[in-house]
């Protein structure tokens, strides 16, 4: 169970940078929003 298929290591290390950048988009376009940016914001 401990052990990753060679598969599944390469999805996740492909999809790790789609998070990162993903959030970092939603970050800058967030900041970007004067509207975005307040109480509201979650």
């Amino acid at each position: 169970m401990s052990l990753v298929a060679p598969e599944t290591l390469e999805e996740t290390w492909n999809f790790l940078p789609i998070r990162v950048a993903t959030r970092a988009a939603v970050h800058t376009w967030s900041s970007t929003q004067p509207c975005a940016v307040g109480p509201s914001s979650r």
